[in-house]
């Protein structure tokens, strides 16, 4: 009796995992990471109500962009795990991902890139000094950055045009690696700069807490630039060196939830929400490095509440000079406190204002509270307001 021969077994598929298990990691990370970004910028509206409208504009952009981002992602991991489990040529269609990975993911690191040249602008006060190699200046990483956001447009249309992922490695590798090689460049260029300029900026006759302030910037600055650099890294050198793969997705995906969560990080690091010990004084942590220090304060104040983001100590024989971490200058008698009233210049105008007698009010030795606000700047691009600038310790019938 002839056996008939076997049915024939359908062609073997790709080993799936390399294919499925970077989009599950990376999509679960992409939750993972804007959760830690809505806690921050629910942090953010909550200490910084009135900070500078531009770092406001900025952080909604953020929002926007990272809820569009994992939206699209989400709809391709439903797609690919859900209604098209099983079928090959759904695993290899790229999807929204053309628009929520380069396009995206692009603008937002520019946004992140963008924030970060403008503190080395500021802490170069405004000029584009060079270091040695002459690459680590303002100008230089906003040109990458605006080159690296072309690419990611560039990489983004060609993407969608190819339709399918194998497509990528093949012929689209030039503008990717442009977009992560640009990308890393900047970071590292981003990285260099803040810690060449705080460098620079430190003096030798700078007090404990405005050292603390610089090294604060130093290491926040440094180790946000560092995580963002190193995850693009890896990312290219994924992309690079494996083939055939999605292993670089599982962390692009994220990749631009690494800069906003920095961005909100270094805006959320100036101060923090204490509470008070008693009626008449205020818990702050200074932005120098969460120095705990109970001050006191009028109750008629117009920060009579718990929040105070920034103070600075009145130290005699300190020199009045904008700093990072402070605003101080001293005041040991009317001449000297004339002299310098005339470089606080709208600030002193509130003072005479609002208060019977600044002269009786701010004593030498004297703190004063500066509350993040308005326009002005200091030298980390920290905004203030003349209208919350004002003296403690002062008489009770002021």
């Amino acid at each position: 009796m002839d056996s008939q021969p076997p049915p024939s077994m359908p062609p073997a598929l790709p080993a799936m995992g390399q294919f499925t298990i970077p989009i599950l990691v990376g999509t679960l990370m992409n939750y993972l990471l804007v959760g830690a970004l809505f806690v921050q910028v629910y942090l953010y509206f909550l200490a910084f109500p009135k900070d500078n409208i531009y770092h406001k504009l900025a952080v909604g952009f953020l929002v926007i962009a990272e809820v569009s981002q994992t939206v699209g992602d989400s709809r391709d991991t439903i797609r690919i795990f859900g209604s098209g489990w099983g079928n090959p040529e759904v695993l290899e269609s790229v999807g929204w991902s053309w628009f929520t990975v380069p396009v995206m993911g692009s603008a937002i690191a520019s946004v992140g890139q963008m924030f970060f040249a403008h503190r080395i602008y500021v802490l170069g006060l405004g000029k584009n000094m060079l270091i040695p190699a002459l690459i680590t200046t303002p100008f230089t990483s906003r040109q990458i950055t605006a080159f690296q956001f072309g690419a990611g447009i560039w990489s983004g249309v060609l993407i969608y045009r190819a339709k399918i992922f194998s497509e990528l490695q093949m012929h689209l590798e030039a503008p990717l690696v442009a977009w992560l090689g640009g990308m890393t460049l900047a970071n590292l260029i981003i990285v260099a700069g803040t810690a060449y300029y705080v460098i620079k900026r430190r003096e030798p006759y700078f007090s404990r807490l405005t050292l603390t302030g610089l090294s604060q910037i130093l290491r926040v600055t440094v180790e946000t630039g560092l995580l963002c650099t190193s995850f693009a890294l890896v990312n290219l050198v994924l992309f690079v060196t494996y083939g055939g793969n999605n292993y670089h997705l599982g962390i692009c995906i994220w990749l631009c939830k690494i800069y906003s969560n920095s961005i909100l990080a270094i805006l959320n690091s100036r101060g923090h929400i204490g509470n008070s010990a008693s009626q008449r004084s205020t818990n702050i942590v200074f932005q120098s490095g969460r120095i705990n220090e109970h001050l006191r304060y009028l109750p008629q104040a117009p920060i009579a509440g718990r929040r105070v983001h920034m103070a600075a100590l009145m130290a005699d024989g300190f020199t009045w000079r904008v700093l990072p971490a402070t605003l101080g200058f001293p005041v040991k008698n009317k001449q000297e406190y004339l002299l310098h009233a005339v470089e606080l210049g709208r600030i002193f105008a509130w003072l005479k204002v609002n208060v019977r007698n600044p002269l009786d009010v701010v004593q030498a030795g004297d703190t004063v509270v500066l509350h993040v606000d308005g326009e002005g700047a200091l030298a980390d691009g920290t905004s203030y307001s003349d209208e919350y600038y004002l003296p403690v310790r002062g008489r009770e019938g002021v």
